[in-house]
Parts: C-alpha cells; sequence; structure tokens
C-alpha cells in the first residue's frame, strides 16, 4: 500500500514535468508515462518474487546453507557486473543517438558480451575445482555459474528500454520468474531441503528470460539481429572510453556485495543469514528511483543536447523528489522488515536492528541514481569511477575493522557510510561540477526548509 501512494505521487510528478518536454516530443510523452509504468511493474513483481524466494529458502534450508546460498549470490553479482561492463546507460545513449543503427550496435554488444561471459564461465569453472569446497557445495557453485551463460541475453531489454518497450521485458523477465518460484514452491511442498535443486531454479529463470528476450527481438527485428556480421572495427569504436564505466560498475557492486562476502569469509553463517535477509529488506524499494530517472532519460539526453537551461530545471526537481523518494524508502523498508521473526523464523531475530541501520543508505542510493544519469549524460564517466573507487575503497576498509568485532551490524555500518561518501560527500567535496554540487545542496536546503515550514 505505502509503495503504491509513493508511486503514484511518482508519475503524478512525470505527468506535471511534461512541460519540460520540447513541443516536438509532446506526443511521445504519454508512451515514456507508460513505458517507466511497465518497468515499475517488472521491478515490483521481480521483487516480490525474490522476497518469496528468500522466504521459501529460509524455511526449507539450514541457515549453513542458506548463508552459503547468500554467498554464492553475493559472488555471482560482482560477477555478472564485470561481465556487463557497467555500460547499460551508455548503449541506451548510442541507440538513441544512432536510431537507424541500433540493431547493429545492440548485435554488437551482444556478441561482446558472450564472449566475455564465456572466459568468465571457464574461470569460475577452474575456480570451482581447485576449491576447498565439498562436493555438494562444488555442484551448487557450478550450477550457480551456469547462469552466467544465459546473461549476454540482457542485452536485448536495454533496446526494448532505449526504444520504451517496457511491456516486452516485464513480459520476459516475470515470466522466468514467475516460473521459478512455482518450481521453489514445489520444492517447498515436497519438503526439499537439497540446495543444488533450488539452484537450478535460479538457472531456469535466466534460461526462459533470455529465451523471451530472444525470441521478442527477432519478432519486432525482421532483419534478425543473428544476421548481422560482427565488426571488430566498429566494437572498438562502441567500447572506446568505456573503461572507466565497467570500472566503475565493478566497484559499485564491491560496495554493494563484498560485505556479505567478507562475512562468510570469516565463517559466520548465522551473522550472513541475518544480514543477507536485513539488505534484501532495505533493497525491497531501491527499483523506485531507478525507475523513476529511467523514465526520464531519453528526454534527458535530448534536452541536454537542445536546451541546457531547462535540462538544468528538469534535472534539479528530479534531484528534490529522489531526496523525498529516498525517505520513504528507508520508512518502508523498517516497516517491512518488522515482520521478518513471523516471515522467516527464529533464528533470524536481528533482521529487525539490522534494517534500521542498513535502510538509510536508501537516501544515498536514490540521490546516486540521478547523478549517474547526470555523469553519463555529460560525459563525466570518468568522475563516476572515482566516486565508486571511494565507495569500495571504504567499505573494504570499514568492514576489515568492524565486521571482526561487531559482525552483521559492523558490515551494515560500513555499507551505510560508503554509499554516503561514493553517492553524495565526494560530489559536494571534490569540483566535479558547479551545476551538480548546487543541484545536490540546493535539494537538501530546499527540502529541509519545506520540512520546518
Amino acid at each position: 500500500m505505502i509503495i503504491s501512494v509513493v508511486w503514484g505521487q511518482i508519475t503524478n510528478k512525470i505527468y506535471m514535468l511534461k512541460r519540460f518536454i520540447p513541443s516536438s516530443g509532446k506526443s511521445k510523452s504519454l508512451v515514456s508515462r507508460n513505458h517507466s509504468y511497465w518497468l515499475a511493474l517488472d521491478r515490483s513483481i521481480n521483487i516480490f518474487f525474490s522476497f518469496c524466494s528468500s522466504v521459501l529458502l529460509a524455511r526449507s534450508l539450514t541457515v549453513d546453507s542458506f548463508a552459503f546460498y547468500s554467498f554464492l549470490t553475493a559472488i555471482l553479482t560482482i560477477t555478472v557486473s564485470i561481465g556487463n561492463l557497467g555500460i547499460s546507460s551508455l548503449i541506451i545513449k548510442k541507440i538513441i543517438l544512432f536510431k537507424s543503427k541500433s540493431e547493429e550496435v545492440v548485435e554488437i554488444f551482444f556478441k561482446i558480451k558472450v564472449m566475455i561471459f564465456s572466459l568468465i564461465f571457464i574461470i569460475s569453472l577452474g575456480l570451482i575445482s581447485l576449491s576447498a569446497l565439498s562436493a555438494h557445495e562444488k555442484i551448487t557453485a557450478f550450477v550457480f555459474s551456469l547462469t552466467l551463460l544465459a546473461r549476454p541475453f540482457d542485452i536485448y531489454s536495454i533496446w526494448f528500454n532505449a526504444n520504451l518497450k517496457g511491456a516486452n521485458i516485464f513480459l520476459a523477465r516475470s515470466t522466468g520468474s514467475t516460473i521459478a518460484l512455482i518450481a521453489k514452491i514445489f520444492l517447498f511442498a515436497v519438503k526439499s531441503s537439497n540446495i543444488i535443486y533450488y539452484s537450478l531454479t535460479e538457472l531456469l529463470k535466466n534460461v526462459i528470460s533470455s529465451f523471451f528476450f530472444l525470441a521478442q527481438s527477432n519478432f519486432k527485428n525482421k532483419s534478425g539481429l543473428f544476421k548481422i556480421n560482427f565488426s571488430a572495427i566498429k566494437a572498438r569504436v562502441l567500447l572506446r572510453g568505456t573503461a572507466p564505466l565497467a570500472l566503475s560498475a565493478f566497484l559499485q557492486s564491491i560496495y554493494y556485495r563484498v560485505d556479505q562476502v567478507m562475512l562468510g569469509s570469516f565463517g559466520n553463517t548465522n551473522a550472513l543469514a541475518n544480514y543477507t535477509v536485513s539488505a534484501q529488506f532495505s533493497e525491497i524499494t531501491l527499483f523506485i528511483p531507478v525507475v523513476y530517472v529511467a523514465s526520464f532519460y531519453p528526454m534527458l539526453i535530448s534536452l541536454n543536447r537542445d536546451n541546457k537551461k531547462e535540462f538544468i530545471a528538469l534535472f534539479r526537481q528530479l534531484f528534490n523528489k529522489l531526496l523525498y523518494i529516498g525517505l520513504a524508502m528507508t520508512a518502508v523498508s523498517i516497516v517491512f522488515s518488522s515482520f521478518s521473526p513471523l516471515l522467516y523464523g527464529p533464528n533470524f531475530s536481528e533482521v529487525l536492528s539490522l534494517t534500521s541501520l542498513l535502510s538509510i543508505s536508501c537516501i544515498f542510493i536514490a540521490i546516486r541514481a540521478g547523478i549517474s544519469k547526470w555523469l553519463i549524460i555529460n560525459n563525466l564517466i570518468k568522475i563516476s569511477t572515482l566516486s565508486q573507487a571511494f565507495g569500495a575503497i571504504a567499505n573494504i576498509i570499514l568492514n576489515s575493522i568492524l565486521i571482526p568485532k561487531y559482525g552483521a551490524y559492523g558490515a551494515a555500518f560500513a555499507t551505510t557510510a560508503s554509499h554516503l561518501i561514493a553517492s553524495y560527500l565526494v560530489f559536494i567535496v571534490l569540483p566535479v561540477s558547479k551545476e551538480l554540487r548546487s543541484i545536490l545542496l540546493s535539494a537538501i536546503i530546499i527540502n529541509r526548509k519545506y520540512v520546518r515550514a
């Protein structure tokens, strides 16, 4: 109910901000708004299914198995960020700017990702075989690594996003998530506690989603994307300048998931299990600022090119709203986490207190959603990498100091502090952009005045 109210306010603001759309683009405003609805629905459904899956896993597996499953998921998240190169927003920008060659752009990036993820998969197999894991754990890790082979097909979701076709994204992802959840419910019903079977449902989800992405892309493009020849020269041109973005995405995944990896490496399975559930509660509404900003992204690219004054004015309003969204996200996460003992059982008694600390980072994550788009549009990618580096380094140092003493609470504090550094303080302290600094400071000042009034 709370999420629906918040999202209703967001979409109303989107409608009110239509005055910033150039007259030539007003006919597309309804399409953009429908696209944002589909993206919001896609994120909502997938987060809900992920939450349900987490409850089923916690109720079906032992605490040790649940912690190991969470540990593998965290490693997979970091690995996927490496393979994705962190260039999703850049691909959307290139598709919009080079509309006539969008299919070729997507196909080249698809084949690049196939090569990268295949290499990562081979390396993963070697690391698994050399590890000290048990045979059962090695099989589970192998199944997780198989999901890497389906990741290149996510490139087609970027094409649909750039063309404002959120319904296609929703169909592919929700179908895979629905079938995977049904499989988990079946395993829970038959009282299976085999972690391998549950990891297979994740593989099933990725395979089905990939199939639907591929099927829809070939249907929409009569020429067939696979008929486009790969050009190494064009690939180098498209990848030029993407190294900072790839490094930035990797560093971002570090301070999003390194806390769970480090908790797992210290061997405290109960702390890792409680922290994983807390992280899930704190991330339950993270889709809202992402979808909110994404719905404006094509428009912002055009405004930055055609009308810089309106571009800055629109961004200023976006940041004002992102602060409120972050505060609402924090409140929602804490309220939802209060039901954790009922949902997850007595082994997860520390979830509420951990979520209360972790969810503060939602404020900075919401702000970061706007900052990321600003940096990409204004070709300040290296600054994005620098900020992520500050956050990752701070997170690793703080986790190394605090986890041995305070366990999961130390990890929660380290993660929140790293988000504050990487998503706000860096852009206030460093001379990045006078306009961006002014927007960030005015967002805080304006909203403080509003609260006092």
